[in-house]
């Protein structure tokens, strides 16, 4: 009888002494898993800090320049300021005075406005109306994320400001449709989709998600400052009406025309050859968290 209670203690004993044993180990596998995972949190979050310091460092490319082997072309030009001038790295306004910089003027409305009404819409419209466009084509495709348009802001050359325009590039997976718009510019302020709009200024920054391109262009509808005319013109009527003699033989048509002049010193095209930002797309519209988030509308 002895012997049987104490082998029931003795078993008792030891199931209690195994249990103890395990509880601890469990505890002790538990406490290297969580110094294991906080291990792996510290560096992984030292690696991510590193990457994040190394792209904020990396200095961005102007790949819109001569030296780069960049080209331009344009609407045209007013005087001798040309467009190839907005790829020379000049920024500065006050070398305006010295002939640098590119200027364009051109009229919206009127006679020739009318005369042009059946023809392309959108986009196209707009470049076959007269208006001011540029498309700058790099020496192979680049990943650029940022457009900056620096306007002339000199004594005798003020700036007067954007007031709607198309930043797009080209999409090298398309051939039916290869532009796509990356920010517009809407009564003078700059929208880009997924981004907070900021008001246009003298020295304007887009930027947008990395795209792999070869070519931007910039198409400018109007500027803020126009100089409004108004021409009266004598019209024959076509058909004169004998029933009511009183109609006159010939009526007045008037045409409205703004004039508008862009000056504009230098644009920018900037990316990293080395920035793959989690795989570049070919082509792609901006995004990223804001406070007011901007709709963007383009022509058809």
């Amino acid at each position: 009888m002895q012997v049987d209670t104490l082998a029931a203690h003795t078993v008792l004993w030891g199931s209690s002494l195994w249990r103890d044993i395990m509880q601890r180990r469990t505890r002790i596998g538990m406490a290297a898993c969580m110094a294991a995972a906080a291990v792996c949190w510290v560096g992984c979050a030292a690696i991510d800090q590193t990457i994040n310091s190394e792209r904020m460092t990396r200095p961005l490319l102007d790949f819109a320049t001569v030296n780069a082997g960049a080209t331009i072309k344009s609407a045209g030009s007013s005087g001798e300021r040309t467009a190839e001038s907005l790829i020379n790295g000049v920024k500065d306004s006050a070398k305006w005075s010295e002939g640098e910089g590119w200027e364009y003027t051109w009229t919206l409305g009127g006679e020739q406005q009318r005369n042009r009404r059946n023809e392309e819409r959108g986009i196209a419209g707009i470049m076959a109306r007269g208006g001011p466009w540029v498309v700058i084509t790099f020496d192979e495709p680049k990943r650029i994320n940022q457009i900056v348009i620096h306007e002339a802001n000199a004594h005798d050359a003020p700036a007067v400001g954007i007031e709607n325009a198309f930043l797009q590039v080209r999409d090298l997976r398309s051939e039916r449709h290869p532009w796509k718009t990356v920010a517009t510019v809407q009564s003078g302020w700059a929208l880009i989709p997924g981004r907070q709009q900021f008001k246009m200024k003298p020295v304007s920054k887009f930027l947008f998600n990395t795209v792999k391109t070869d070519q931007v262009r910039i198409i400018i509808n109007t500027m803020l400052e126009k100089k409004r005319t108004t021409i009266e013109r004598q019209q024959a009527n076509r058909q004169p009406d004998d029933r009511r003699p009183d109609r006159r033989a010939d009526t007045r048509r008037v045409d409205k025309a703004a004039t508008m002049t862009l000056r504009l010193m230098e644009i920018e095209v900037k990316g990293s050859e080395a920035d793959l930002s989690n795989g570049a797309s070919n082509v792609g519209t901006a995004s990223g968290g804001s406070e007011k988030k901007s709709a963007m509308k383009e022509p058809m």
